[in-house]
């Protein structure tokens, strides 16, 4: 039996594999194939060993080579890039072969078939963060090339790898030899929110958009302290009435992408970009946030934090009031005094509440069930903790809308009990505002509805949820033109916000008889949320209304693949129209297209 040898060298270490792999197979095997056979035999292998590599061995979608040099292993790899992307260009996009890549310098060990180490797993991890057609590399590599005239690299900040201890500095590389490649959008950002809305620059005040947060905790149950501090941040700058401020939803389609600040700034049509990392340990947090200039990328502010986690609150104030100094905005003595106040000062309290949150985000009846133990030990905590009773009113406000359970009427009585609590506790919480309107909205008090949810956007200016909420108050209570009003506001801060407020931007044109522009939005929130029978029962009713009968009874069929035992008249009666004009057109829709929807 043979002994194997282990040997330890320093090395660079390439690592590519092929973009969307999986989709492209099984979209067409043969032709994925057939490309991913031609690089290889025509660009990888000789191209390799040209440059003075060595392939230490292919993967099913990708390979990973080994150099003596560091600026070798980056040459190649852009060489390769280069060759790769003219041939892709003649292929249809949809099915274009195009690889990431990246590059490490670091020990490895090495037997007589095959790589190990962290310096084989940081380029594996890099790889994964480039943007498909481009070279990433570490830190390390960087320090061997950055003098060299011919390169130049892009920072594109720390980040967390797992299962490495420590954060690593990434780069993407430039290079006149480098063609460039068209990066993929985040995913929830590739299909746009709503036609034809654009988003255009503000012209009479500074506008912002605070980027995601990246957790540096080397620990992937931390992530939700990192959204949470992200969230906070926009929350305390949307109080502020001359900053415009984009929501939470849309910057976070860019959660976890190798971000390009000016690309974002152009897409979201705002002036500059907050991005940063919280880093929590024990009882300590790091937070570092810099102040980038969308159109430059160049720093106007940035600064570290380091301190206990009982002050996380204070910095929380001193990372906004830094924002608002470099940005000079002036704002009123009554939102400096928002800006400044916080729900709890208890950070137990506050640590279940973010997790509480990340969970309602999710949607799920399991995750809000959660959520309310989380925020009653957090209420536990902090019996005056008012952002947490507003968190359980909107719980059982989920129950009730999404009907879980067989006691989801009961559930609205719940969440108005814990929605005036939070009023009576705090009359200028937002939370509880929102919570409370919710509430009346669906109990058909739609005046009062309006008016808690138009204090909100008092106290809350750039709040997006509050204009959405108006628009679906304003489309129940029969004003359908303002509810387009507010929703197309919506959009202008929320460009990739909830698939759901395209339903209803799409039953206010229903309403209006704008046929065309209602199916648009109603397929536009198909394409985003499949899994919605709302959704395929107003397309079906608005295809009936335009004289498609066979598209709408295939749509009408969907619904009943969404939710089998769905009941038309079932759901209708939980609808809160002031009058039943948008119900009697679902059902004439229907009816024109032959489609019996059931008894009323």
């Amino acid at each position: 039996m043979t002994e194997t040898t282990i040997a330890r060298r320093l090395a660079a270490i390439l690592a590519a594999d092929v973009v969307a792999y999986s989709r492209l197979m099984g979209s067409d095997e043969d032709a994925t194939m057939t490309q991913w056979w031609e690089y290889r035999r025509e660009v990888i292998d000789p191209g390799i060993e040209k440059l003075g590599g060595r392939i230490v061995k292919h993967t099913g979608d990708g390979f990973l080579a080994e150099f003596a040099s560091a600026y070798d292993a980056v040459n190649c790899a852009l060489e390769l890039q280069r060759e790769i992307n003219e041939r892709s260009e003649k292929v249809a996009e949809d099915k274009r072969v195009q690889f990431r890549m990246g590059v490490n310098l670091g020990d490895i060990m090495s037997d007589d078939e095959d790589i190990y180490g962290d310096g084989v797993n940081i380029a594996a991890r890099i790889e994964a963060l480039a943007d498909p057609g481009r070279v990433f590399i570490s830190g390390s590599v960087y320090e061997q090339i950055r003098s060299k005239p011919d390169l130049d690299c892009v920072s594109k900040g720390e980040h967390a790898l797992k299962n490495i201890a420590e954060p690593m500095r990434v780069f993407d590389v430039c290079a006149a030899c480098q063609a460039p490649a068209k990066t993929e959008k985040p995913a929830a950002a590739e299909a746009p929110s709503a036609p034809g809305v654009s988003v255009p620059v503000e012209e009479d005040k500074p506008s912002i958009a605070v980027l995601p947060f990246d957790n540096m905790s080397g620990d992937e149950e931390q992530e939700y302290f990192a959204d949470g501090i992200t969230e906070d941040l926009i929350t305390d700058l949307s109080k502020i009435s001359g900053l415009l401020v984009i929501a939470r939803n849309s910057v976070f389609t860019y959660k976890g992408t190798a971000v390009n600040v000016p690309d974002i700034c152009r897409e979201l049509g705002v002036r500059m970009a907050l991005e940063g990392s919280v880093r929590k340990s024990g009882n300590r947090v790091r937070i570092t946030a810099q102040l980038i200039d969308g159109d430059t990328g160049g720093h106007l502010w940035a600064d570290r934090f380091d301190r206990n986690l009982d002050d996380i609150f204070a910095v929380q104030d001193e990372v906004t009031a830094e924002i608002v100094s470099a940005l000079k905005v002036k704002i009123s003595a009554d939102e400096q005094a928002r800006m400044g106040h916080h729900s709890t000062e208890n950070v137990q309290a506050y640590d279940n509440s973010l997790q509480a949150r990340e969970l309602i985000m999710g949607g799920t009846e399991s995750g809000v069930v959660k959520a309310r133990i989380l925020l009653q030990r957090g209420l536990d905590d902090d019996p005056e903790f008012v952002d947490a009773m507003g968190g359980m009113a909107f719980t059982y406000i989920m129950q009730f809308a999404s009907q879980w359970g067989e006691n989801h009427q009961n559930a609205l009585i719940e969440a108005e009990k814990w929605a005036l609590k939070a009023v009576e506790t705090d009359e200028k919480n937002t939370t509880g505002l929102m919570s409370l309107g919710v509430v009346r909205m669906w109990q058909s008090r739609l005046e009062e509805a309006k008016e808690l949810v138009s204090r909100v956007v008092e106290y809350s200016p750039n709040s997006m949820d509050a204009r959405r909420m108006l628009g679906n108050i304003e489309l129940f209570a029969c004003n359908y033109q303002v509810s387009i009003d507010w929703l197309e506001e919506w959009l202008r801060l929320d460009p990739h916000g909830p698939a759901m407020a395209l339903h209803t931007l799409g039953q206010a044109h229903f309403a209006l008889g704008n046929w065309d522009r209602a199916a648009e939005l109603f397929r536009s929130r198909i394409d985003q949320e499949p899994d919605t029978d709302s959704s395929y029962v107003f397309l079906a009713s608005t295809l009936g209304h335009m004289g498609q009968p066979e598209e709408a009874n295939r749509q009408w069929k969907q619904v009943f693949n969404v939710k089998p035992d769905y009941s038309l008249a079932e759901r209708t009666r939980l609808w809160p129209y002031k009058d039943s004009t948008v119900v009697d057109n679902v059902y004439a829709g229907l009816e024109k297209a032959g489609i019996d929807p059931g008894p009323r």
